[in-house]
């Protein structure tokens, strides 16, 4: 699950709902449908409406966790207090959030769940979250007797097994002559064309989608994995690929392990990957350490500046298939008042660094364009997932296009990249674009940040080489350091009896500098706590 820093709007008029959403008209999350279709609030999070005991109550929707966690202003009502207290931490070991097991009745999706436990919050770091609309979280990954509500039970003598099971485990085995499986579409907000509506369905496909039952079987790795985690082949680049080395060494050659987490706004990668994709878009500056504000979570300080009508061809590559993502999902625009008092454009990368011991985590820029099915297999079918790719190339490029033509149009003046950067950052601040030489490998950072460096000015090679040298040692050294980060990068989930739960890596908990005016309402500046 992913939490991130975004702040207040301006507010212009459109008679266009994409076009007024991003230029930052707040809207509060309306309820969802009851049945199947759910909540898309600004591209950020998926919403569900579930009705716990008696009351609706709105609640994000994460692959990236398992747990029910509620938390309404007024409360969740009467429920059955187990006595067993729980606490979920950051990874730095700060605390999240604190609460009591209850018992409560559920209704998700038409499905009843007369006494499903989750965590009632008594309090909470840093979140309001409720204040926009959105007081709670259904985890949608697999249950996990070691961790979580289960564990905290079954340390505090009781039956934690049973009763402490998720939300989907106790729907399945109500169901159990029906597939254990459940199936999400996720739409896009601000695209020039009407989107699919956003959809979950549990144990069945949505009726447009029912041939994704055909599309090919993607186990889960290992096969004793409790997270949704799979095999990838990476990434293409305007049809080329990169050329990539799984962290992991454990992992088949030519493959590189991802995660799926509808909870996180973005996609999280090694700072190489990043380079290697957005170095490829001409007129792109890289920032180091700085100070430009962004609304997806990131472990450095390091930024993307993008020329705003700039588009990307960038496919996710899996074996037999590969799947494009929307241009309009690897670019974040919005708007700021810089250091000069002037409020400006800005487009930045969506693809960022966070720390992870996996190679790549694949949030809402990569599932907006996939249907996407997530099957918890049987005694004889190890756990796998199916896609069914949702983007035409061609299609997209066009609706790109149109979309940033009018927003730009109709919002602040957009300064170029390199002169936003030396706003910002300073005169010497910022490493130009330079696309990648074919056949180059993106396995280390050495390869890309030599490319970008040595090749930004063809007239100039050493004269920039040489000022960009600190940057470049820079970035050597920042991989180094990541690295050694990776190991602080676990979560812990504590129940009352105060045991050593097994590890869950998260992106590491910052308080960093974004808090900036975006063209989004308030979040919270905590990040994440989710077993992704």
């Amino acid at each position: 699950m992913f939490f991130t820093a975004a702040l207040p709007s301006i507010l212009l008029l459109s008679t266009k709902p994409w076009l007024a959403a991003a230029n930052g008209r707040d809207q509060q999350p309306s309820a969802p449908s009851l049945g199947n279709t759910i909540y898309n609030d600004q591209n950020l999070r998926y919403i569900a409406t579930v009705i716990v005991g008696g009351q609706s109550i709105n609640v994000t929707l994460d692959t990236g966790s398992t747990d029910m966690w509620l938390n309404p202003r007024g409360g969740v009502g009467t429920f059955q207090d187990t006595g067993v207290s729980h606490e979920i931490h950051y990874g730095d070991g700060s605390p999240f959030i604190n609460g009591t097991i209850g018992l409560i009745q559920v209704s998700l999706a038409g499905h009843v769940i007369p006494k499903q436990a989750f965590i009632n919050i008594t309090q909470i770091s840093g979140l309001d979250q409720c204040g926009h609309g959105d007081c709670g979280l259904i985890g949608l990954g697999f249950d996990n007797p070691k961790v979580g509500i289960q564990n905290a039970l079954t340390q505090a003598g009781q039956d934690g097994n049973t009763i402490g099971k998720s939300v989907l485990s106790n729907i399945f085995d109500m169901n159990p002559d029906k597939g254990r499986f459940f199936a999400l579409s996720l739409s896009r907000e601000r695209d020039a064309r009407d989107s699919a509506p956003a959809t979950l369905h549990i144990s069945e496909y949505a009726t447009r989608y029912e041939s994704v039952q055909y599309e090919p079987i993607r186990p889960v790795y290992p096969l004793t994995e409790t997270n949704w985690n799979l095999l990838s082949k990476g990434f293409s680049v305007n049809g080329r690929p990169l050329s990539l080395v799984a962290n992991d060494k454990t992992v088949p050659g030519g493959n590189i392990l991802i995660g799926l987490d509808t909870g996180n706004p973005g996609v999280c990668t090694r700072p190489e990957i990043r380079e290697a994709i957005y170095s490829q878009i001409p007129g792109a500056v890289l920032s180091k350490n700085s100070s430009i504000p962004s609304r997806n979570f990131r472990t450095d300080q390091d930024i993307w500046v993008i020329p705003c009508n700039a588009s990307l061809n960038l496919t996710m590559d899996f074996e037999g298939n590969s799947y494009p993502v929307h241009p309009l999902d690897l670019t974040a625009m919005y708007t700021h008042v810089g250091r000069d008092g002037v409020n400006r454009t800005i487009c930045v990368n969506t693809i960022t660094n966070c720390g992870m011991a996996k190679d790549v985590l694949y949030g809402d820029p990569f599932l907006r364009n996939v249907y996407t099915v997530y099957n918890f297999g049987n005694a004889t079918t190890p756990p796998f997932v199916q896609f069914s790719s949702q983007t035409d190339v061609e299609e997209a490029a066009r609706d790109f296009a149109i979309v940033r033509q009018e927003l730009l149009a109709g919002n602040a003046p957009e300064l170029g990249p390199a002169d936003l950067v030396h706003l910002y950052d300073g005169p010497s601040a910022g490493i130009p674009a330079n696309p990648t030489p074919p056949g180059s490998s993106c396995s280390s950072g050495v390869r890309v940040a030599e490319n970008i460096a040595n090749d930004a000015t063809p007239s100039s090679n050493d004269s920039i080489l040489a000022k960009h040298a600190p940057v470049i040692i820079g970035l050597l050294a920042a991989n180094l350091v990541v690295l050694s980060i990776l190991a602080l990068a676990v979560v812990r989930e504590v129940g009352s009896a105060r045991s050593q739960s097994a590890p869950r890596y998260v992106p590491v908990h910052v308080r960093d500098n974004d808090s900036a005016p975006l063209t989004h309402p308030p979040f919270s500046d905590k990040k994440d706590y989710s077993d992704a």
